[in-house]
Parts: structure tokens; sequence; C-alpha cells
């Protein structure tokens, strides 16, 4: 089972919108700081001693040089360029590490008398900006800016703000023993995306157990039938693992890319957006419950009158197909709009949809759930008591109703 929650801002705007295409072009033209749409903001804090002397800019470098080393084998490389801060020479490459300043020196530049004054004045006011921008004014925590060149709500910024998380969680209990007070948190709009998935991919599969055995057990109790609900879970279950996989192989893998269809096509490298399972997963559920009641309470009324298991399971699935199959054609055809639009996100939602309805109205409806109802078919009421059957013809090939007519015209003809 691989369901991979991704996201890309590509996913949520429309394919004719230029605005993302030209901020990835300003981003490729102007690779370095200026043209990074969101930034990720690191900020060391240092309660004990501030960070106003050597040793913080000491250990504010080991952790970009620790960055760049933690990230130089994966997709997502940090290089020097790749950051900015009072505490490093900026746009110096000092051999794939940063090269740090002395504390003295900006010291020294920044508030001296003769540099604020008379040698390096504008130089000075310029640094003091800086220092204002990036040091809390009381010195206890510096902001360091990494600008990497990527989607920001990408898989890959996915990937390296887990990274940079755990590598700075590392950092800061190494240095609990020789720097105590010391810390290192970071925020990006990627690290809050991955958050807001890594909640509810551990949320979802509880709220859905929750609703599912709310509905199951409501199910139970109308139906006077203990074991039926887990009989339907199966039939709602199993459908599920076919529809998210094939949206996988769809939206992830590009099996139907050779279409030529945009709404069956991928959008960059995101996959299947991890809003599309919060949207349909209990929609889904509800829609494959309604027509398996529709279908089982017809079952019901056959097994009452005097139809044996097997026979009331024929006659019911028989009895409901064209209202099932139409509701289910209404259904899918209505969703399907939603394959034409614009916003792949939207796509996404339709395809899933489409494809669940389509499953359960005329494969799950008329094999999966007639098997599921075939097993062992006396416990689809225990422990409520039916009637001995009067009317049985699937063991013996024959259907007494034709042999009672025939009964009846032979008596209309010997008389």
């Amino acid at each position: 089972l691989r369901l991979r929650m991704g996201h890309s801002y590509e996913l949520t705007i429309p394919r004719t919108a230029p605005e993302w295409k030209t901020t990835l072009d300003i981003q490729e033209a102007f690779p370095r700081k200026v043209g990074i749409l969101m930034p990720m903001s690191i900020m060391m804090i240092n309660e004990a001693s501030g960070v106003a002397n050597q040793e913080s800019f000491d250990l504010n470098c080991q952790m970009m040089d620790m960055l760049i080393t933690a990230t130089q084998n994966t997709e997502v490389p940090l290089t020097p360029l790749s950051f900015l801060s009072p505490t490093i020479k900026p746009d110096a490459d000092n051999g794939g590490r940063v090269e740090c300043m002395k504390y003295w020196e900006i010291d020294f530049v920044r508030t001296n008398f003769l540099s604020q004054h008379l040698l390096l004045s504008h130089t000075s006011k310029h640094l003091q900006q800086f220092w204002s921008t990036f040091v809390s004014k009381d010195r206890v925590a510096i902001l360091t800016t990494v600008f990497p060149l990527m989607d920001p709500f990408s898989p890959k910024a996915f990937e390296l703000a887990s990274i940079v998380r755990n590598s700075l969680k590392q950092h800061t209990q190494a240095l609990t023993t020789t720097h105590p007070g010391t810390t290192f948190n970071m925020f990006s709009a990627g690290s809050i995306m991955v958050d807001m998935v890594d909640v509810t991919s551990t949320g979802l599969p509880i709220a859905f157990a929750v609703c599912a055995g709310v509905c199951l057990t409501l199910i139970a109790i109308w139906f006077g039938a203990a074991l039926i609900p887990l009989k339907l879970l199966v039939t709602v279950v199993v459908p599920l693992t076919w529809t998210f996989g094939a949206g996988l192989y769809v939206y992830e893998d590009g099996y139907l890319e050779f279409l030529h269809f945009q709404g069956l096509s991928r959008t960059g490298d995101g996959g299947m957006d991890w809003t599309v399972p919060i949207v349909t997963l209990t929609f889904m559920m509800g829609l494959a419950l309604d027509y398996e009641i529709f279908l089982f309470e017809r079952v019901r009324e056959y097994r009452e009158e005097g139809f044996g298991d097997c026979e009331s399971i024929q006659l019911g699935v028989a009895a409901t197909g064209s209202t099932i199959s139409l509701a289910g054609l209404i259904m899918a055809l209505t969703f399907e709009a939603q394959l034409h639009a614009s916003v792949p996100l939207t796509n996404q939602v339709g395809f899933i949809l489409v494809f669940s309805i389509v499953i359960d109205t005329f494969l799950v409806r008329t094999i999966l759930v007639p098997a599921m109802l075939s097993l062992v078919p006396c416990s689809n009421y225990w422990p409520s008591r039916m009637p001995e059957p009067r009317y049985e013809w699937l063991a013996n090939q024959s259907d007494p109703r034709a042999d009672d007519e025939e009964d009846e015209d032979d008596e209309d003809d010997s008389s």
C-alpha cells in the first residue's frame, strides 16, 4: 500500500494563470536571493551570553556548514551561496564552507565614531540596518535566511524542510552540554505544509475509522444483523484501495499521459495532492454504503417473503440493478465535469470520485457485494430470525415459481 501525500502550489492554481510560471521563471533567471519566492528562516537563540560575540558567530557558521554537509548528497543541496546572515561574508564560498565574519570587525564598522561619520559612513549605515534586521533588540537571537532554488511547496521543499529540521534538532541537542541555552529553530512555508500533511496523514485514518464505526453500528442496529457490517466493511475498504491506487497511477506515475488530456495528466512532480483524500474519503464511503444499504434492503425483503438465502441475493441484485446503475451514471457524469476544469487539484478530486462511483456501481454492486453476501448467507441476518425458505431454485437450477405456473397451465388445459 503506497499513498504518499504530496503537494505543489502549481496544483491549486489554474493552468491558464501566468503568475506561477512567471515566478518560476524569475527564480530561474535570477537564481540568487532576489528571485527566491519564499526563503527559509533559521533563528539561533543564545540566552546565556547573547549573540553579539565571536562564540555565537562561530556557532551560527557551524550550523550552516552542518546543513551544507547534510544536504550535499540529496536532491536539494545547499551551498554557501544559499545563506544570508550577519555572521558570514556574503557571496563567499570557502571550499564548500561558509566564510565566517569576525564579530569585532562588524561591531567596529557599525558603532565606531570614525566609521560612522568619516571613513565608512555609508557602509556603517547599511551594516547597521542589516544588523537591526537580523539581530533581535535584546541581542539574544540572530536570524539566518536560506534561499533554496525550488518551488516552496514541492516535494523537494518538503524534503529540505525535514532535513533542516532534523539536523537543527540534532545540532541543538549536541550543544546542550557545551553551550547550554543555545537553540536553533526554523520556519518555512514548506515546513508548515509538512506539519499539516503529517497531522492529516495521522488523523485521517482515525477519523475514517470512527466514521466507519458509527455508520456500520447504525446499519447493524437498523437491520438487526450483527455480522452484516463486517461484510459491508470489506466492500467499502477494498474499492477505496483500488480508487486511490488508480489515482496514484494517473497523477503520480502518469500512466494516462499518452491520452494528452490535461485532466488526466501529471502536473509537475506534485503527485496526488494531500487534500484529495480529505475531500473524497468519507464521501466515497457514504456513497458506497448508500448503494449497498439499498441493495441489502431488497435482499432482506425477499428473504422475509420466503425466498432462499441465495435466491434473495439474486432477486435483490436484479431488482435494484437498473436504479443503482442509473443513479451511478448520473453521479459519475456530474463529477466528470471536474476533469475538464483548469485547476489540477479539481481534476484529481473529479477523477477519484468518478472512478469510485463507476467501480462501486458496476463492479462492487454486481460482483463484490453479492459474493460477500453469499458467504455463509444465513449470517447476513443473525441474530434476527428469518422464515423457512419456500422458494429455492439455485440448488437444482429450477425456478419453483416457473414450476407453479406450469402446474397452473396444466390445470387450465385439463379443465
